[in-house]
């Protein structure tokens, strides 16, 4: 049976774009990134609308979303979002999880994305404090998208992959060459 996961960082579409990232795990646990989708400057209406047909064709079983600022509640309240659509409000305490499992995805190699230029130059935008500057091409949308992706697969992290990483040591510059793995 395919198992398909995905992450929706949602935008005004104001200033910066959206980003959903589909991830499918293969029999030995690899996951591999199916879809990498940049809406700039779209509304949320729209962005959903496309989201949800992307997920059904790819069969996704759960996607989580930021939903710290309410974006979709109305949508939700009115059971317009799919059951397999799940909201993740953004707490410090979230952000460095969900940041700590795609550092871990990345570097044990478990996590194979898709050629995207600008999906690679935006992560790499990302520092140790989880900021990143914004740009032209958005403010680092695909990371928490990926993250949020992930965060709908794993278990709580055991204590030994978190010892083994001195999270504080994370660069995520450092990753473009050893983790970033394309296919």
């Amino acid at each position: 049976m395919k198992t398909t996961y995905a992450g929706l960082d949602l935008s005004s579409g104001k200033r910066h774009p959206s980003h959903l990232s589909v991830l499918e795990r293969d029999k030995d646990g690899v996951f591999w990134q199916l879809e990498s989708q940049w809406w700039d400057h779209k509304p949320v209406t729209e962005v959903v609308s496309e989201a949800i047909g992307l997920c059904e064709s790819h069969q996704v079983q759960c996607l989580l979303y930021d939903s710290t600022r309410g974006e979709l509640q109305v949508l939700e309240e009115r059971g317009e979002l799919p059951y397999t659509w799940q909201g993740v409000p953004f707490t410090l305490e979230t952000k460095i999880r969900l940041a700590a499992r795609l550092a871990i995805a990345l570097t044990k190699k478990e996590l194979r994305l898709l050629p995207d230029a600008r999906q690679q130059r935006q992560l790499l935008l990302v520092d140790q404090l989880l900021n990143a500057p914004e740009t032209a091409e958005g403010h680092s949308d695909c990371f928490w998208s990926l993250a949020l992706a992930l965060e709908s697969t794993y278990e709580p992290p055991s204590a030994l992959d978190l010892i083994a990483m001195d999270l504080d040591e994370l660069d995520w510059r450092d990753l473009e060459d050893e983790a970033l793995i394309w296919f």
